[in-house]
């Protein structure tokens, strides 16, 4: 190709290239929008429930699509996606949680009377242990960085951390669960939801999960020294008396 012919080949491909990307984008015309659907994430562990982009702290919201996503069946299994919170572990699961670095390391450390880091499912404090915080039928973690002492009190110096479950529902819905996994793991659950009076509607949720663990003891000749057994049971009650 001669220099001469050069330019006109560009020239043809610079053409083109325009031409199909109008066809992939039409113009608009005054009257014609593009609307795109913003989720409204709501946060409930403040004084008042309020919406995400309105809250003043350094919150970050986890739901149930990224529980899916990394198979998640309890809380150490999705921290590493929030910015700034670590945990640690005893034993074979992983119950201390530091945010921005404060927190509890493990529990020989100093004498605790209360956490650093709070851990809290539907308003009730599971202490300074996070081994109960299962992830099974829940709605969305919400995390809350630096001091929270005006809401929750000494336990939540370094932030707080407050899981949400399913709420009950207004009809009768019902799911089953189950997955299975590399050593030795797999978990089972199933959920039943509906009105049990005109007012009062409730929500059961019952999951076993299960591993022999990844450590394997060759002195001993066990592969479940690491292993986990667990069985979580919730009921959920909502009482309406009225609108």
């Amino acid at each position: 190709m001669s220099l001469i012919q050069k330019p006109l080949a560009y020239a043809i491909f610079l053409s083109s290239f325009c031409h199909i990307a109008a066809a992939a984008n039409p113009p608009t015309t005054e009257n014609q929008s593009i609307n795109y659907p913003i989720e409204e994430v709501i946060v409930t562990a403040d004084f008042r429930p309020t919406t995400l982009i309105d809250s003043t702290g350094s919150i970050s919201v986890l739901n149930s699509k990224i529980f899916q996503e990394r198979a998640a069946q309890h809380l150490d299994n999705i921290l590493s996606a929030a910015p700034n919170v670590t945990s640690t572990s005893s034993s074979s699961r992983s119950r201390f949680i530091q945010i921005r670095g404060v927190g509890d390391l493990e529990q020989y450390e100093e004498p605790k009377y209360f956490p650093s880091v709070g851990v809290m499912m539907d308003d009730l404090e599971l202490g300074d242990t996070a081994n109960a915080a299962m992830l099974f039928d829940a709605e969305q973690v919400e995390i809350l960085r630096g001091p929270q002492g005006t809401r929750f009190g000494a336990s939540a110096q370094a932030g707080m951390i407050k899981i949400k479950s399913n709420a009950p529902t207004d009809e009768f819905e019902g799911l089953v669960e189950a997955g299975i996994g590399n050593y030795g793991s797999y978990n089972m659950g199933t959920v039943l939801s509906g009105p049990l009076t005109d007012t009062l509607n409730a929500r059961l949720a019952i999951q076993s999960n299960q591993s022999d663990g990844f450590i394997e003891n060759k002195q001993l000749g066990r592969d479940d020294t690491n292993n986990l057994d667990e069985i979580t049971a919730r009921l959920k009650l909502q009482w309406n008396p009225s609108d």
